[in-house]
């Protein structure tokens, strides 16, 4: 369960801390992820917020990385 990572702009701060394709985003923030437009409400909520991040879970392997990663304003 979650949302699979097709592409990702390799300048973008997800790219630089580590995220790669084929992974499965499952949280963000306080929220578990199944679709995008899961993930665009808590981005929007963090954006309104006046938060400069946002907490997401990524499954790889076996294992979940715990990373915080910057939403644009």
């Amino acid at each position: 369960k979650g949302l699979v990572i097709s592409a990702l702009d390799p300048n973008s701060d997800a790219a630089q801390k580590g995220v790669r394709p084929d992974d499965i985003l499952v949280r963000a923030g306080d929220r578990e992820v199944a679709s995008a437009d899961d993930f665009a409400s808590v981005v929007e909520a963090a954006r309104k917020a006046g938060r400069q991040s946002v907490l997401v879970g990524i499954y790889r392997g076996g294992r979940t990385l715990f990373l915080p990663l910057k939403v644009s304003g």
